[in-house]
């Protein structure tokens, strides 16, 4: 960092949360050093009690870069807890007008990541969060993403949230974005009321942001998002992905107010057939949000859904079936 910006105040707040990322934490804190700016930034790294080497690393180049990465080291795993323990940790910390995001396990690859779209933010006062291209890394490969910019174009203002919220057809990488801190305190009270409600706390962010200004997408790959193994994104196990999918379009039915009837419609039957495809693993479980009880009526009469959900499940016992048959076969012989 530019020793003229030392004594300026800070701009941006880098948001880091790490654990167990021993093999891809130095990746990312290279990401934040490299950054090349004409204003004061700096790394909030919260390593949650990690059982591996990322504190020491973390240590590492907190003492190389003091002025940029700021690490908080916890003796507890806060994130086990759902509680709002770690994001209020984390906002006690936030010093900046704007906040930036990369997980301990993604990084950045162009070094004016910042620069730019911190340009545009200052020069649009309506813009509360701009976001960028970026990479996919999936068993060392890279994969540029679809680029969203082509997307936008064909998205009026009015379609942007429920797009988001429809199967990430439009994607807001989280790596990529960037927000206004005042906003986020303007919405934290809303955050609150759902806290541990979701499997996934980034679009709940995203949607509650877009409802006070406008979002801007700099088409430009500037960050890499590593696909990992057993996530809550990318769950392994049958179960996990099938309650995963079920969070998601709960999420949807909560925020469903913000878009038309039609579309309110459309996700109230996308949660009863992943609830129905849930149950059999939980027999216990509830919804965690009130579903429109109009549209789900609708859905149950709805003869050509019911039959095929049937058929999915046909289809299911018919493969297992299958599979059965042929490891029979494989081990008689």
């Amino acid at each position: 960092m530019d020793e003229q910006l030392t004594n300026t105040p800070i701009l941006v707040s880098i948001r880091c949360c790490t654990y167990n990322h021993e093999s891809y934490i130095r990746q990312c804190l290279d990401g934040f050093v490299m950054q090349k700016t004409n204003f004061r930034f700096e790394a909030i790294v919260h390593d949650d009690a990690s059982t591996d080497g990322t504190a020491a690393i973390i240590r590492e180049y907190a003492s190389l870069y003091p002025d940029i990465i700021k690490p908080i080291f916890e003796e507890e795993n806060q994130y086990s807890k759902h509680d709002g323990s770690l994001s209020k940790i984390l906002n006690s910390h936030m010093r900046g007008k704007y906040i930036a995001l990369c997980e301990g396990d993604d990084y950045w690859t162009d070094p004016y990541k910042l620069q730019k779209q911190i340009n545009y933010m200052e020069s649009h006062p309506e813009c509360v969060l701009t976001h960028t291209g970026f990479s996919y890394l999936e068993n060392g490969k890279t994969t540029i993403a679809e680029k969203e910019g082509e997307k936008i174009k064909e998205i009026s203002d009015s379609k942007i949230i429920f797009n988001i919220l429809n199967g990430n057809n439009y994607r807001i990488q989280t790596c990529t974005a960037i927000y206004r801190l005042a906003t986020y305190y303007t919405i934290l009270p809303q955050l609150k009321k759902i806290n541990g409600l979701f499997l996934m706390g980034d679009t709940p962010l995203w949607v509650n942001l877009l409802q006070c200004g406008t979002i801007h997408y700099i088409d430009s790959p500037t960050s890499v998002y590593r696909i990992g193994n057993d996530t809550a994104s990318h769950p392994k196990s049958l179960k996990s992905i099938l309650r995963f999918n079920l969070s998601c379009a709960e999420m949807r039915v909560y925020f469903s107010h913000l878009c038309n009837y039609e579309e309110q419609n459309l996700f109230a039957k996308q949660f009863i057939k992943e609830y129905i495809k849930y149950k059999p693993f939980n027999r216990d479980y509830t919804p965690v949000v009130n579903i429109h009880l109009n549209a789900i009526s609708k859905f149950i009469l709805d003869s050509k859904v019911i039959l095929s959900i049937y058929k999915y499940y046909l289809r299911v016992v018919y493969t297992l079936r299958i599979i059965k048959h042929k490891l029979f076969d494989k081990f008689q012989k």
